[in-house]
């Protein structure tokens, strides 16, 4: 039997666990040019020229330790009509909870249901550490707008030119010949 290895992290800040005491631990970490590099790769970023991120550490009352914080990126990336370069600024809170304990609330083989207004759950602790780096590249990687446009872009459609998109789109190519099938059924 082979085991694959998970690659590291291209932005890896690990913290022992055992490092924490009672009181909050603050970090202030940044990326480096390579780190930004190997980032906007994995985020399908045209550049990410910043990255960084100020967050404290605590262990709470029941032994759980909290991430929280906030990141600030200056990214750049494509814009979807235009294909233009979009430079723009992410600030985002990061909130995460780990946990060393095990029972049924960690037992993966049961599912688990969620309230939209429910905070997350706890994520388990694997090997003693929280890599602080990690868990800001996941916050930044959920505040990047996927479909990222330049101030004043507007779709134009193929068949016209004239309006805002969506109808030209449902005239036009795929959509237009996906009609003409629904049509020739019934």
């Amino acid at each position: 039997m082979t085991f694959r290895h998970s690659p590291l992290p291209e932005f890896s800040r690990p913290v022992e666990i055992e490092s924490l005491g009672d009181r909050p631990i603050r970090l202030d970490v940044h990326a480096d040019p390579g780190e930004r590099a190997k980032l906007a790769r994995r985020f399908g970023l045209t550049e990410l020229r910043s990255l960084s991120a100020h967050v404290d550490l605590e262990r709470d009352a029941a032994g759980d330790i909290r991430l929280a914080g906030r990141i600030t990126a200056d990214v750049v990336q494509t814009c979807v009509v235009t294909l233009e370069p979009i430079r723009s600024t992410i600030e985002a809170t990061v909130n995460r909870v780990f946990t060393s304990a095990s029972g049924p609330d960690m037992d993966n083989s049961e599912e688990v249901f969620l309230a939209p207004d429910a905070d997350e759950p706890a994520e388990h602790l694997a090997g003693g550490t929280i890599d602080v780096g990690e868990a800001v590249a996941e916050t930044l990687g959920l505040e990047i707008d996927p479909f990222p446009r330049a101030p004043g872009a507007v779709f134009r459609g193929v068949s016209d030119g004239a309006s805002d998109g969506a109808q030209d789109v449902e005239k036009s190519g795929l959509f237009a010949a996906l009609a003409k099938l629904k049509k020739i059924r019934r």
